[in-house]
């Protein structure tokens, strides 16, 4: 029956991959020892078979239409990994309980008496894919923790910006309110300075921790702002929802009793917080951030340890937001 192909066989079995010969007819006229080692079929078993016996969910298929258009037309087909996985039922040589991801190539041949066969060619690309799997999860990865803050494992400033933007987005679309707070450490750079870098950095984490526990609402996000300062989105919330998570922030800061030998305002570590809220919708994210920061400014010049909120002013045209 091998008389009349092509090629010769017998190089098929050197080749690292699957290599399988169809007549006219449908029936596998070769069966390489790759293709034997990959299935578990021995060639006796595969030899003279017809390809839509052997393969009845293929023959309907891509690969069986592929397989018509060789053997009817000549023509040749690639039938990649990325849109069919893994056709043929295989197994990769590191016994992985995996599917073997394949790729398939279809290519017509003409023997001299004028027979047409179609040649399919599988190629192993499970490390391929495997490799890629792997650089996109590292991508999606290194993509989070690049909006993550390394010391208190909050969302850092650019986190805070993008989800700002989302939830500005999102609360003109419903009209409904939104509040940003920026909560600052009172004389944090002082702070640093007379108990070094690590107690600073502990007074970050611990904060963070306690804030942590203010800002719980599902929604709402604390973020890493800077360094010594956080900030808050909280979606659907009015001012007075602001004013008494800026509260609760204040009077959890204060029970901390963290001692702060070089604060203007006490013995102990305070915060000061600005609140604006965007209460139709109507609100970029840089103005609302903007206006919230301005809050926290006037804050600070009216003695710290406490919170102010941006105002609100009703005019004919709706809601004006002052400075």
């Amino acid at each position: 029956m091998t008389s009349s192909l092509p090629i010769f066989p017998e190089v098929f079995d050197t080749l690292p991959l699957g290599l399988m010969i169809v007549d006219a007819e449908r029936h596998v006229r070769h069966w390489n020892r790759w293709l034997e080692n990959a299935s578990g079929l021995a060639r006796e078993q595969v030899v003279g078979q017809r390809f839509a016996r052997l393969f009845p969910a293929l023959a309907p298929g891509r690969v069986g239409l592929a397989l018509d258009a060789a053997l009817d037309n000549g023509h040749a087909a690639l039938i990649s990994q990325a849109l069919h996985g893994a056709p043929f039922d295989l197994n990769t040589a590191q016994g992985s309980s995996r599917p073997m991801q394949q790729t398939v190539r279809i290519v017509a041949l003409t023997s001299q008496q004028g027979e047409r066969f179609a040649l399919l060619q599988i190629n192993d690309v499970t490390d391929q894919v495997v490799h890629d799997e792997d650089w996109r999860r590292q991508a999606v990865e290194l993509a989070r923790f690049s909006r993550l803050d390394a010391l208190t494992g909050l969302c850092n400033r650019k986190g805070f910006e993008e989800r700002l933007e989302i939830e500005c987005q999102r609360a003109q679309r419903s009209l409904q309110p939104l509040a940003v707070l920026i909560i600052d450490i009172d004389n944090f750079e002082a702070y640093r300075e007379e108990m070094g870098s690590l107690a600073a950095d502990q007074c970050q984490v611990r904060l963070a921790r306690v804030l942590t526990g203010i800002v719980k609402r599902p929604g709402d996000l604390l973020t890493c702002f800077n360094a010594g300062a956080f900030a808050a989105i909280l979606p659907s919330t009015i001012e007075a929802g602001a004013v008494k998570v800026a509260e609760r922030a204040l009077a959890a800061v204060a029970q901390l009793a963290l001692p702060h030998p070089r604060s203007a305002v006490g013995p102990h570590i305070t915060v000061s917080i600005g609140a604006a809220t965007s209460v139709d919708g109507k609100e970029t994210a840089d103005r609302l951030r903007k206006r919230a920061d301005a809050a926290l400014r006037r804050a600070q010049a009216s003695g710290r340890a406490r919170h102010a909120l941006a105002p609100v002013q009703l005019s004919p045209d709706g809601f004006r937001r002052l400075p």
